[in-house]
């Protein structure tokens, strides 16, 4: 039912955070269920209804109480959530974790909701600058190489640190953050992936940016200013799609110039359906995941079934009219003695079609109820499962109403195909079996049969 949690890794005190529950029924027949999301210190009920192969989201808003880290969780599936104070300090996270010794760094500071904060002390190996007017502070980097504690302090806010590792001959790379939205998911599921770059250096940077996903690489060359940010988003493969990615645990990287300057993880859920567990009531229905399944075994089953119900029409129309084509061979005398009394073509064929129909409503009526009886008694045998998974036998009034309708349709057709040369042969032709227009040169042909002698 739940396929993933979706929520902001950070998030306020006090405001509202949508908190979204993706579910989805995999199964054969409707299901109801009441579910119970734990959000921080709260529970929320929500009854949710799925036809087979329906999903759907769940939206909660909600606001929370207390500042640090707070869960979302509902049925084993879970996320984290960082809860800020409106005034907290924040250091961005495109800073870059290395650096070269003396470079110098551009360092944002500002609150949970995107403003500048002036005047905050930003500190690192003992050296301290604070921020100017739009909340950037210059900070040289130490000479020497080792991991270093890059703070931010103002009077009256809580203390904000970051680690960065000085290394000698490291580029200078773009700073990225990587969002991945829901961060699990199904294999139908289609993860949106916003990244967003940062140049932090005090001059242009040109570097070839790479997201590596599961699905593939996209590459791009970017140039971006001192302080010049750009988001780029991508779609991890299309719905319905032979992309789809199999169940496990991915990490998705970023990488400027070969090297990862992102990661996250995202986690595929129910990408095996083992046949072994598959409940002994399954159904087969096309679209869902026990569907799909199936036809990854078998191919398209509609497909299959559709060509095989063409197949066996069209081997039925050949064999019926055969058995109509004798027929009229038996009684092409009585065909003749209509032709030469005056009957018009059409006027045979008419009443050649009545016959038909007369023949075939009552055989259709009755292999339909053989039919129907013997597909429910292979049924309740057992008999109607491949790899153990039974296949549905309903018959609805349309599906047998139209199985009625095709089934005196091609009585009639073959009825009409068997007519059709004794239709475009002469009477005399027709009198004597052969069916053939112009059979006999003898000007007398056209006289009446009992004519001849």
């Amino acid at each position: 039912m739940v396929q993933s949690v979706s929520a902001p890794e950070e998030t306020i005190l006090d405001e509202s955070t949508t908190v979204t529950i993706h579910v989805r029924n995999d199964g054969s027949t409707a299901v109801t269920r009441t579910l119970a999301i734990d959000v921080g210190q709260e529970t929320y009920e929500r009854e949710v209804t799925l036809e087979p192969d329906e999903e759907a989201r769940i939206e909660i808003d909600h606001a929370f109480a207390s500042t640090g880290s707070q869960e979302v969780a509902v049925e084993g599936h879970s996320q984290s959530v960082t809860v800020l104070a409106p005034d907290a300090l924040v250091l961005p996270e495109t800073l870059p974790e290395r650096a070269p010794p003396g470079a110098t760094l551009l360092v944002p500071v500002t609150t949970p909701t995107g403003e500048v904060v002036t005047d905050a002390i930003v500190a690192i190996d003992g050296e301290e600058t604070t921020t100017g007017a739009d909340g950037m502070a210059r900070v040289e980097l130490p000479e020497t190489d080792g991991e270093y504690e890059l703070s931010a302090t103002k009077a009256g806010r809580d203390r904000m640190s970051q680690e960065i590792q000085v290394v000698e001959g490291q580029e200078r790379l773009l700073g990225a953050e990587l969002e991945v939205t829901p961060r699990t998911g199904t294999p139908q599921t289609t993860p949106e992936l916003t990244v967003t770059l940062v140049n932090h250096w005090t001059a242009d940077r040109t570097q070839d940016v790479s997201v590596v996903s599961p699905t593939g690489e996209q590459t791009r060359t970017v140039t971006l200013a001192p302080g010049e940010s750009r988001t780029m988003q991508r779609t991890l493969g299309e719905e319905g799609s032979d992309q789809q990615i199999p169940s496990g645990e991915y990490e998705i990287a970023v990488t400027a110039d070969g090297e990862p300057i992102a990661t996250k993880t995202y986690e595929v859920l129910n990408g095996d359906i083992d046949f072994e567990e598959i409940s002994e009531g399954a159904q087969y229905q096309s679209g869902a995941a026990l569907g799909q399944v199936i036809e990854n075994t078998l191919g398209n089953i509609q497909l299959l079934l559709a060509t095989m119900v063409a197949l066996a029409g069209l081997m039925t129309i050949g064999s019926t009219t055969a058995a109509f084509a004798q027929a009229v061979h038996a009684r092409h005398e009585a065909i003749a003695i209509h032709r030469s009394t005056g009957a018009r073509p059409t006027r045979v064929l008419k009443l050649v079609v009545l016959d038909a129909f007369r023949l075939a409503i009552p055989a259709a009526l009755l292999a339909a109820v053989v039919a129907l009886v013997t597909i429910h008694l292979l049924d309740a045998l057992e008999l109607l499962s491949v790899f153990g998974v039974r296949f549905a036998t309903g018959s609805g009034p349309v599906l047998v109403f139209s199985t009625l309708i095709g089934a005196v349709g091609i009585a009639v057709c073959s009825a009409v195909l068997a007519l059709v040369p004794a239709l475009r042969s002469s009477p005399t032709a027709v009198w004597s079996g052969t069916s053939r227009a112009g059979s006999s040169s003898d000007p007398d042909d056209d006289r009446r049969p009992n004519e001849r002698s």
